[in-house]
């Protein structure tokens, strides 16, 4: 078009920018942006429509030339770049000579849809790319965070199994424990032998039934086999070192004699062998099991 001097400028959230220039000497370095309306650019992209002018304004940017040095542009065309009547961008071409031929303003008009169209599809494509690559991000993301959540998923089932395996073991140690205490006290409550259980507080927590039935006690009688009135004070001392002992021997045992006495009065002589269990967790008391 013969133009000795050009700009291009595109649209950019209601504003134009310069994105590319021509023989603009050191102003090619300013930073350029223009406001729809003002200016001839502003102007011509307000009204959508080619501006062909040959006043040109005295502050309007001279052309620099190594041959002609500076000079003023004769004349000025103003082309907006449109896609079906939306503004794209701006073209500006200053001209040496004053009167351009219709032809190459004709030119101008046609030319300009087709950049405003080629603008219009690389801002498409451009942000199709933008979107392509948020897509593929996020499908990343999301496909690592659904990693994450089968992962945890499974852990919390391993873990739950796993809880429910400990669960089991622990009822059935529970019951293994109940029926191993069931044992106990029917072995216990059966026992033909004088047999007396206590705490660390030496209280009597059970005692076999044949205890009364050895003394000579009815069942009414309330006595037990520590009973300071049916032992001898020999036999008092006795027990009590004995008890003594098996506190300060954690699964010691040891053996003991003395006397009872009996409902009537007779003498009995006993030897007792006790034995410490309560640091046993399934147990925890003390037996004394007295035999005659």
């Amino acid at each position: 078009m013969d133009g000795i001097q050009g700009a291009f400028y595109m649209l950019n959230n209601r504003r134009l920018e310069r994105k590319a220039m021509y023989a603009y000497g050191r102003r090619r370095f300013e930073y350029h942006e223009i406001e729809i309306g003002k200016g001839l650019i502003g102007a011509a992209a307000y009204e959508k429509a080619l501006i062909y002018r040959t006043e040109i304004p005295d502050d309007y940017c001279a052309i620099t030339s190594g041959l002609l040095g500076e000079q003023k542009p004769k004349s000025i065309l103003v082309v907006p770049l449109l896609q079906e009547e939306e503004l794209q961008g701006v073209l500006e071409i200053a001209f040496l000579h004053k009167t351009l031929p219709g032809y190459m303003i004709t030119f101008a008009n046609e030319i300009s849809s087709i950049i405003g169209q080629t603008i219009y599809n690389l801002k498409i494509t451009t942000r199709t790319e933008l979107l392509l690559v948020e897509s593929q991000q996020m499908t990343a993301t999301l496909r690592e965070n659904e990693n994450q959540l089968r992962n945890n998923a499974q852990e919390m089932i391993a873990a739950q199994e796993e809880l429910e395996r400990s669960n089991k073991m622990l009822e059935s140690q529970i019951q293994e424990v109940a029926h191993s205490r069931k044992r106990l006290e029917a072995l216990l409550t059966n026992a033909s032998e004088f047999i007396s259980i206590y705490n660390e507080h030496q209280e009597l927590v059970f005692e076999s039934p044949s205890v009364k039935r050895i003394l000579g006690y009815n069942d009414e009688d309330a006595v037990n086999g520590m009973d300071p009135d049916i032992l001898t004070p020999r036999g008092l001392k006795t027990i009590n070192s004995l008890f003594l002992y098996l506190l300060e021997t954690p699964g010691g045992e040891q053996t003991a004699q003395y006397t009872y006495l009996r409902k009537n009065g007779e003498k009995l002589f006993l030897e007792t062998k006790g034995k410490n269990l309560l640091h046993d967790p399934a147990i925890r008391v003390s037996f004394l099991i007295p035999r005659t």
